[in-house]
């Protein structure tokens, strides 16, 4: 019968197959059932076309699945009791039920949706992996160092890590110092505002915001003791900076006063510089693989020492080269055509033609001479000669006379 047909695509079941069972879409009753019905139909028209047809089946309410799509988990198998009573002569017995093998009905468990033996696309697409289940991250509320600005200036005077150290509190903030005996400004100053905050300076220049040790413990001493932060600045030492070539712009000039001694009376003021590229970090850890020098000041360094390298070797090949196959000389940028033409230039407008050179000093040859004498004109003071075969032995250098006024 139309429409009594396996709706899945490649299936030749019908109602006609015995043994096989075949079932309608289920009725959308409610929103479970309408859900149910809803993943059916989604999985029977995954490879299957939606054409006008199938479309009428769909709103006649005529779609068949047969159960070899259904695992037999899935499948549900009733049995009906039939009623039935015998009448005899002699008396009425009562109703009993009666079973038979054709009294089973099968139908699909709620939810169960069709998986056996589906069409397979020719090219199907991958599903994305399954995310893993984390757990639920229970967040702690971080126990707070220092409860108040007053506790961290008590905290101080019980410290004995500071014995290197010189601290001042004031009404507003905390200063911590480290002098070094060789320079005039501290070699590490640690400032606590009454906000809990803090800033470095390695000898007088503030750390970048981006340093290791802002981030690490978000600027806040609430975050780390005061014993821990002197502790692991000292792990810290100075950026050697950069090689200082040519001015640039993205380089600034760290200056370190230092204290004047009897040897030093000389030098007005005795410092110590560094160049250093602009967020320079100052302090490096001793671990660091680039040895003294910061990540910024590095890569500068290479990037500068790869842009000499290649102009290096493209400014020398070339002059290397003509120097190696036997040329005296050889003009760099800074002696071009231009500039010679504008020197003879300049002798000739002042008549001193003795420091013009001659045709032998660029490198014509005898045989070049008498060729081009052959097919050009002659110049220069020839003494009214027009003989061509000895014209350039008969050319001297005498400034041609001047036609007398009539």
């Amino acid at each position: 019968m139309p429409g009594k047909n396996c709706s899945v695509f490649g299936c030749g079941s019908c109602r006609r197959t015995k043994g096989i069972g075949i079932w309608k879409l289920p009725a959308a009753k409610n929103d479970s059932y309408k859900k149910w019905r809803s993943d059916w139909l989604s999985a029977i028209t995954k490879a299957r076309v939606m054409d006008k047809s199938f479309k009428e089946l769909i709103a006649k309410d005529r779609v068949y699945t047969c159960e070899r799509h259904f695992a037999s988990d899935d499948i549900e198998i009733c049995k009906y009791l039939v009623f039935a009573e015998i009448v005899s002569d002699m008396c009425l017995f009562p109703l009993f039920a009666v079973t038979t093998d054709k009294m089973t009905k099968k139908k699909p468990r709620f939810g169960a949706l069709p998986t056996l033996n589906m069409p397979i696309r020719s090219i199907e697409s991958k599903k994305p992996p399954e995310r893993p289940h984390r757990a639920v991250v229970k967040e702690s509320p971080q126990s707070r160092i220092y409860q108040s600005f007053q506790e961290v200036s008590r905290g101080l005077k019980g410290l004995k890590s500071l014995t290197e150290w010189s601290y001042k509190a004031l009404e507003d903030k905390v200063i911590l110092k480290k002098i070094h005996n060789e320079f005039l400004l501290p070699q590490i100053e640690v400032i606590v505002d009454d906000g809990l905050g803090f800033t470095v300076k390695a000898f007088g220049s503030t750390l970048p915001d981006d340093h290791p040790v802002y981030l690490t413990h978000k600027r806040s001493v609430v975050n780390i003791t005061l014993k821990n932060l002197v502790k692991e600045l000292e792990a810290y030492k100075l950026c050697c900076g950069v090689t200082m070539n040519e001015l640039n712009g993205k380089l600034f000039h760290h200056v370190i006063p230092m204290c004047t001694t009897d040897e030093d009376d000389n030098s007005p003021f005795p410092n110590k510089g560094y160049w250093r590229i602009k967020g320079c970090s100052l302090l490096v850890c001793d671990d660091d693989d680039d040895g003294d020098v910061c990540d910024g000041c590095g890569q500068f360094s290479s990037s500068v020492k790869i842009a000499n390298q290649a102009k290096t070797q493209r400014l020398s090949t070339p002059a290397q080269f003509l120097l190696r196959e036997g040329m005296e000389f050889v003009l760099t940028e800074r002696f071009r055509q231009d500039s010679l033409e504008e020197y003879f230039g300049h002798q000739r407008k002042l008549g001193r033609r003795n420091d013009n050179p001659d045709i032998q000093a660029f490198g014509y040859d005898n045989n070049a001479i008498r060729i081009q004498s052959q097919v050009s004109c002659l110049s220069g003071n020839t003494r009214g000669r027009k003989d061509r075969t000895r014209a350039w032995e008969q050319v001297t250098d005498d400034p041609i006379p001047c036609k007398k006024k009539k």
